[in-house]
């Protein structure tokens, strides 16, 4: 089964909708906020698009979530990031989501698998120390396959690398509007390569996002990783797509580079030419004469 959970007015496609309001298309009328009407371990995919958001108890709800999914089942969340000041005025929302919601959607042992290769490699160093040491273990375990933060247009320029942003997403408000994540479900012990051929098979993503690759006019390319599947199988973004993201995926750490201890040389500056203007340049010299030495005078012949 394919769920989408909270779907409104558009059901994301071969997916029962869920909603508490009887919209056209909605097959399952019903309050997310309550447990959901579906077995366990009876769900293959689930997406939440912009609806999590909305949940008076995340965890509860994640709980229920995690109930009706099967073993691999992958969950897609798209949500409004928590340091846009526009979504955090909006009285309805009372869930946040960013770059860190990952680390409590599974128990603190599995932190260590939460790599983040180029994009957020040094997002860990921000986390508090001992941040979880006092913190009770969810419920439910998430583990993240891809995280993908859209940036506003002022921050969305590549003239920042992907360090900058993430420095910029730290210490600022406004940087991003949105976050997607693509989280496996694990309720049993993993074989070696399940979460890789989840992420090799490709991640279906909302409408919204799709919309959002084709219309936007940033004018970057993705900085990593394999693009989505679109809705008809094929990629959902190529390279030289104009929207800017930063994805992050799971995957082995390569090894830590050693800064050089030798100082950098300056930079040689050069000077713009000068430019010259007609009639201003240097005089030619004038042709000596033929069989005139410098220095001596010219021999007359008799």
């Amino acid at each position: 089964m394919r769920v989408d959970l909270g779907c409104g007015r558009s059901v994301h496609r071969g997916c029962v909708g869920l909603d508490r309001t009887a919209f056209e298309g909605v097959e399952a009328v019903h309050d997310f906020r309550e447990p959901l009407p579906f077995p366990d371990n009876s769900v293959d995919f689930l997406i939440a698009s912009r609806s999590l958001e909305y949940a008076d108890d995340l965890p509860a709800v994640l709980k229920e979530i995690y109930r009706v999914c099967r073993h691999l089942a992958v969950v897609c969340i798209l949500a409004p990031h928590s340091a846009s000041s526009f979504h955090l005025a909006d009285p309805g929302s009372k869930s946040r989501f960013n770059e860190f919601t990952p680390f409590y959607l599974t128990p603190s042992q599995n932190h260590g698998e939460l790599y983040f290769p180029r994009d957020y490699a040094s997002l860990p160093l921000y986390l508090e120390p001992d941040a979880f040491s006092n913190r009770e273990d969810p419920d439910y375990d998430f583990r993240l396959l891809r995280m993908e933060v859209f940036y506003l247009d002022d921050y969305a320029n590549p003239l920042f690398d992907a360090e900058e942003r993430l420095q910029l997403l730290q210490s600022q408000w406004n940087a991003a509007g949105e976050i997607l994540y693509h989280f496996a479900v694990v309720k049993e012990p993993l074989a070696p390569g399940d979460l890789m051929r989840l992420i090799v098979g490709g991640f279906e993503e909302p409408d919204r996002v799709a919309e959002r690759r084709r219309t936007d006019s940033a004018g970057a390319v993705p900085v990593s990783g394999e693009p989505p599947l679109a809705a008809n199988g094929g990629a959902a973004s190529e390279p030289g797509s104009p929207l800017l993201r930063e994805e992050a995926r799971i995957g082995p750490a390569p090894p830590a580079r050693r800064k050089s201890s030798r100082p950098s040389a300056p930079k040689k500056r050069t000077r713009p030419p000068v430019p010259v203007r007609a009639g201003s340049g240097p005089k030619p010299r004038p042709a000596q004469k033929t069989g005139s030495k410098i220095g001596t005078k010219s021999r007359k012949r008799p």
